[in-house]
């Protein structure tokens, strides 16, 4: 299964783009700072809680998936 990393997946064009993807068949890894708002679920959908602002955890997040899927399109 091919998995892809998205920015902004919590809302407006992010969220879209996650659910397209998801649609194609990708496990999608969605960064964004509040899931709250949307009530959208998906078994390949990885929401992912995380200010982009902060480097050092938006990196440590990124490796942790990076151990678990070895091909990622972001």
């Amino acid at each position: 299964m091919k998995a892809a990393i998205v920015t902004g997946a919590s809302s407006g064009i992010g969220f879209e783009i996650s659910r397209v993807l998801l649609e194609k068949g990708f496990k999608v890894y969605g960064f964004g700072r509040d899931f709250s708002k949307i009530s959208y679920e998906h078994q390949n959908f990885n929401k992912i809680v995380c200010d982009l602002m902060n480097i050092e955890v938006l990196c440590d997040k990124v490796k942790e998936i990076g151990k678990k899927k070895k091909s990622i399109y972001s």
